[in-house]
């Protein structure tokens, strides 16, 4: 048997089998997408292929309480092309009918059939004139693809897509003060009348933070230089509707941190209450070339053997209040892991680094700051590009979840549910419905399009737009059927479920564990031992999901982790062997655990209910 055994984990030939997917995301969505109206007319009006869609955004513009859509479409340049002028880009409006299917009605809300706009970065949607219609403010970035457009006095200002309160809109003009930013991100901080204020917080070169209210017209509120980056700010309540706090990203010594500001009432001056700076194994000085071929000094840091560069905190959100934690701030801090790092290396941006993020939680109350480690349950995919976080509650059980969005190949939303004490777990995989082929250089909107309460997904080219096989571009959506059921969430540490596809298979997960006990690595590792629906599938992802095991993996508790005794009994039980069968020849002779029933109860244990 045991002869045999090693045979099978050492072989490199690849077992068939079939296996059912759990929590399919034909049973989560619709199977069938609604296609939006082909833009292919649109994207030829700027520049074809090399247009992309820059923001899509959920808002009412014709008044009738459903959600219509609003894309913000950029012209990418030829290769080789250089600009120092704005570069085209312009709006597209989509109405929702009763059947949930869509309209181009640009020309009948706007005027044109392509509104004249720079290219957008940042929006936030709200009904700021109070006439019943969402209007849509948006930050515009001057790094379009022009050269250096940071050198470049042209004063690009905020554009506020503004209903006319009978069904049309105009496009106004705010912003910024001189001299501009590169480009602004936007926070919405809830003001003293009970409406909202716009804060625009520059990034790149220039600008500063700015305030803007609408009162019959925008108008620039205030000006406040302390906190510039990666502001949150806390939401007002009954009794004070006004943000009273926000916390913003700084930065000491090389290491990203979290300062919070206070103030008494909304007319006082903010005040900086408290910080609270991470920490690394080392920092070295060393230098690189960015991605534009300018040289300068970079630090890396080291943290847990890994090497990373760069790791601000750009952006971040407030999570409501929980009974049974202090948590109430969420920081995406982002940046490379160098794949390796030596003394004297030449370091490239993108080169030989990968685009990695991390998630911090904190408690930021009564004017102080205190860290809250936060336990992620989930196999990220690091070619999928986070670039934003908002936490709402997406399964509607009180508790706010958090939204990673991303950009990048065939990729989704990493949505993190909140499942309680600092506990968030991800969705799997396999909970996303295929994208069709066009739409792979994706950056997918999640929210609710139909009303109804279920988030939705949005497929739109975020990147240049590949060619079809029609030569139409038209986005998806897929209807969400049902709420988030915990069959969605990726299994738990700790669990024989090695691959975490909701299944407990000796050919998958015990084959797995048997090899690594084994010392196997890399292709000997998951050579036809990965299923297909596999929330974990590569050799690195795999490794640490079974070191999470720690010593629950010496089955008959002698103390030791031993492939032919452990790994053996493992194998059998997924195989349904019980009783002396189970045990026969393969248990250790100094084991704690020595009956077949202390052994099945310690390896069920290791398998909760999926």
């Amino acid at each position: 048997m045991n002869i045999k055994i090693i045979l099978l984990v050492l072989s490199t030939l690849t077992l068939s089998f079939s296996i059912d997917a759990t929590a399919a995301s034909n049973e989560v969505f619709e199977a069938t997408p609604i296609l939006m109206p082909d833009l292919r007319a649109k994207y030829d009006l700027l520049c074809g292929n090399h247009t992309s869609a820059q923001t899509l955004d959920l808002a009412d513009l014709n008044g009738d309480g459903v959600k219509d859509i609003l894309v913000g479409l950029w012209c990418g340049l030829d290769p080789g092309t250089i600009s120092h002028e704005p570069v085209k880009a312009g709006l597209v409006a989509f109405i929702q009918n009763a059947d949930h299917s869509f309209t181009d009605q640009t020309l009948e809300l706007f005027g044109e059939e392509l509104v004249t706009i720079e290219k957008t970065f940042e929006n936030i949607v709200y009904d700021f004139n109070e006439d019943g219609y969402d209007d849509v403010f948006m930050t515009q970035s001057r790094e379009d693809g022009r050269a250096d457009p940071w050198d470049v006095r042209d004063n690009i200002k905020n554009a506020v897509a503004m209903s006319n309160g009978d069904g049309t809109y105009s496009i106004l003009r705010t912003g910024c003060n001189d001299p501009c930013g590169t480009g602004y991100n936007a926070h919405k901080m809830d003001n003293e009348v009970g409406s909202i204020d716009v804060v625009t917080q520059p990034i790149g070169y220039g600008g500063t933070n700015e305030f803007w209210r609408y009162t019959n017209a925008w108008i620039s509120v205030a000006t406040f230089p302390i906190g510039r980056n990666g502001l949150v700010f806390f939401g007002g309540t009954d009794s004070n509707p006004a943000s009273l706090t926000y916390s913003s990203a700084s930065r000491v010594n090389g290491l990203p941190g979290v300062d919070l500001h206070t103030r008494s009432s909304y007319g006082d001056e903010w005040v900086k209450k408290d910080s609270l700076v991470t920490v690394a194994d080392a920092i070295i000085s060393t230098t690189w070339t960015s991605w534009n071929g300018d040289q300068g000094p970079i630090d890396v840091k080291l943290l847990d053997g890994e090497y990373y560069i760069g790791g601000s905190f750009e952006y971040g959100c407030e999570i409501s209040d929980q009974s049974d934690s202090d948590l109430n701030l969420i920081y995406l801090q982002a940046g490379y892991k160098l794949d390796t790092y030596y003394d004297g290396m030449d370091i490239v941006e993108g080169r030989d680094m990968r685009w990695v993020y991390k998630l911090f939680g904190f408690s930021a109350k009564d004017g102080s700051l205190t860290s809250i480690p936060i336990k992620l349950q989930g196999n990220v995919d690091l070619e999928d590009n986070s670039y934003r976080i908002s936490c709402e509650d997406i399964n509607s059980d009180g508790r706010d979840d958090i939204v990673v969005a991303t950009w990048g190949y065939d990729t989704h939303p990493h949505v993190y549910i909140n499942t309680g004490a600092d506990d968030f777990s991800l969705l799997r995989e396999s909970f996303w419905p295929p994208m069709s082929e066009a739409l792979k250089n994706s950056q997918p909107v999640y929210g609710d399009v139909n009303g109804d309460g279920l988030p939705d997904i949005i497929y739109f080219s975020g990147a240049s737009v590949r060619e079809s096989v029609s030569n139409e571009i038209r986005y998806e959506i897929f209807l969400a059927k049902r709420h988030i059921e915990a069959k969605d969430l990726a299994v738990k540490d700790g669990s024989l479920d090695v691959d975490g596809n909701g299944q407990y298979d000796a050919l998958t997960d015990g084959l797995l564990l048997l090899r690594d006990i084994f010392g196997l690595t890399d292709t000997a590792l998951v050579s036809g031992a990965v299923a297909a629906n596999a929330d974990y599938r590569t050799a690195p992802a795999l490794k640490k999901r079974i070191k999470a095991l720690g010593g629950l993996a010496d089955i008959d508790g002698n103390g030791q982790i031993d492939a032919l005794t452990d790994g053996l009994l493992t194998l059998r039980h997924l195989f349904g062997l019980e009783g002396d069968t189970l045990i026969n020849g393969v248990v250790a002779q100094d084991a704690t655990r020595d009956t077949a029933e202390e052994i099945e109860a310690h390896l069920e244990a290791l398998m909760p209910a999926l």
